[in-house]
């Protein structure tokens, strides 16, 4: 039998392994930045923190609820509404083009 091809056959062709994805010439230094982005600390004194909770326990309390207010609407079968469909369909056309 005679096998044809654009490469020479022989019986002595090996299956080489494959190598790897090439890493770029700057991988080690990228790898360095992520490793320190990763171990980055914020510590906030107790006067910041006195600022900011009121502001983090409000927004909190606003999204629960919104949260209540959406289930409420889902559960009576008044949440979805042909206005909102019709708002998400003209959003969809505007970002696709």
């Amino acid at each position: 039998m005679q096998i044809n091809g654009p490469t020479p056959t022989n019986g002595y062709n090996q299956v080489q392994p494959t190598r790897g994805p090439v890493k770029p010439a700057h991988f080690h230094v990228l790898a360095a930045n992520r490793v320190a982005e990763s171990s980055a600390e914020l510590t906030l004194s107790s006067e910041a923190i006195a600022r900011l909770e009121p502001a983090a326990r409000a927004q909190t309390d606003s999204r629960a609820s919104r949260i209540a207010e959406i289930r409420a609407q889902l559960a009576e079968g008044s949440y979805e509404t042909t206005e909102k469909l019709e708002m998400a369909v003209d959003r969809m056309l505007e970002r696709i083009g």
